[in-house]
């Protein structure tokens, strides 16, 4: 009995011993902060823009250096951050694999887009990357027309609608959706309807040049009906 009840007694004054070394260390975390120091912590970004450019090599910019305007990539280049050795560690280089690497920070094999067509095992044919029969085109005569189409890929799409459903992991626009509680407002636009859908992520808003229509247009995915203005 003597020896469990000096155990105990023993084994408070550790706990009352480690509390006190606790609350120390915080009134001195406390003591050496600066002052204004939450007031000095950068605000968040009103705007992020997120620029995807099919064909440019990172050297490019600096070789055609004297050549550029002001503005534009001289304005990112002496304003940014520029990463002179940047690499995706993936074989790959087409353009859906390209956007979601880049939107997502995952290889290929994780973030499932791994070439711009491949062959779907269920289906039993060669399917688009984005291609989904659930959600149409909103817009009419806007499919790919395989008369005048001269790429290749989009050709062995078997349906109109886009959606990101193949891709399998979250993009930046999904996590900053999250961060924000979705008050993010996210849109993905570009010629090619694989980059938008990609950069636009499972969150966000994408629209696609058609040219069959000549027209951008999207998909029930990301509305019920072709948004007005």
């Amino acid at each position: 009995m003597f020896f469990k009840f000096n155990f105990i007694l023993q084994s408070k004054r550790w706990v009352f011993f480690l509390i006190m070394m606790l609350m120390a260390c915080i009134l001195s975390i406390c003591a050496i902060s600066p002052p204004g120091f939450a007031s000095s912590l950068p605000r968040p970004s009103r705007l992020i823009l997120q620029i995807t450019i099919d064909e440019l090599r990172g050297d490019f910019p600096f070789r055609y250096y004297d050549r550029l305007p002001e503005g534009g990539f001289k304005y990112l280049i002496k304003s940014g951050t520029v990463f002179m050795d940047g690499h995706h560690d993936h074989a790959n280089t087409e353009t859906v694999v390209g956007h979601a690497t880049l939107a997502t920070g995952a290889y290929p094999s994780v973030h499932g887009m791994i070439a711009n067509v491949w062959l779907d095992r269920e289906k039993d044919r060669v399917v688009y990357n984005i291609e989904d029969d659930q959600f149409e085109l909103l817009s009419k005569d806007a499919d790919v027309d395989k008369k005048t189409e001269i790429d290749p890929t989009q050709k062995k799409a078997g349906t109109s609608g886009r959606s990101p459903s193949a891709l399998l992991v979250t993009t930046f626009s999904d996590e900053l959706s999250i961060h924000t509680y979705g008050k993010s407002k996210i849109f993905g636009v570009s010629v090619k309807d694989r980059a938008a859908v990609t950069m636009a992520g499972h969150a966000g808003k994408a629209f696609w040049f058609s040219k069959a229509s000549g027209e951008f247009v999207t998909s029930s995915y990301y509305y019920k009906n072709i948004p007005s203005g």
